[in-house]
């Protein structure tokens, strides 16, 4: 099973700007024979730059995607098999 979603990490305020990092958070878990295995992974995918009421999205490289791209939750947790 997995299971995943895009949450906000850390909001940083400088002057009348807000900078909020997203990351992607992963867990995954198997369970055979009565013994689980799991594995979890946390990876900043988005950066929201908020500033007068406007707020704009990049990716970790710089490119700007649709604020509704880059919103908490944009991927709603899921389960499929491993």
């Amino acid at each position: 099973m997995r299971k995943e979603a895009i949450v906000p990490e850390t909001t940083i305020r400088t002057g009348d700007a807000e900078i909020t990092v997203l990351s992607k958070q992963s867990i995954t878990w198997l369970e055979v024979k009565g013994v689980f295995s799991f594995t979890a992974t946390k990876q900043p995918v988005y950066i929201l730059i908020s500033r007068g009421g406007n707020t704009r999205a990049f990716d970790t490289m710089g490119q700007e995607v649709p604020i509704h791209q880059a919103k908490p939750g944009y991927s709603s947790p899921q389960e499929a098999a491993p």
